[in-house]
């Protein structure tokens, strides 16, 4: 199973109060995620972080990526 190397823009929220000019400034927060490929498609990249070897249909803390959210994908082949 291949793994992945995400990085991609993700919304955050902040309990602090900011200016107008300050908050006309924010962008949007660069994370890199690293998972088995579960599934690519137009829509989304769908990750986990374990796989259960003695039964290879369970996975793990299932991850959905936007399609529309993501920078790059480098694939590390199996």
């Amino acid at each position: 199973m291949d793994i992945a190397v995400v990085t991609w823009g993700d919304a955050y929220i902040d309990t602090i109060d900011i200016n107008y000019e300050d908050a006309c400034e924010l962008q949007p927060l660069t994370r890199v995620t690293v998972g088995f490929l579960i599934e690519s498609n137009d829509t989304a990249l769908i990750l986990c972080t374990d796989h259960y070897e003695s039964d290879g249909q369970w996975f793990h803390s299932p991850m959905v990526i936007p399609a529309g959210m993501i920078l790059n994908i480098r694939i590390i082949p199996e």
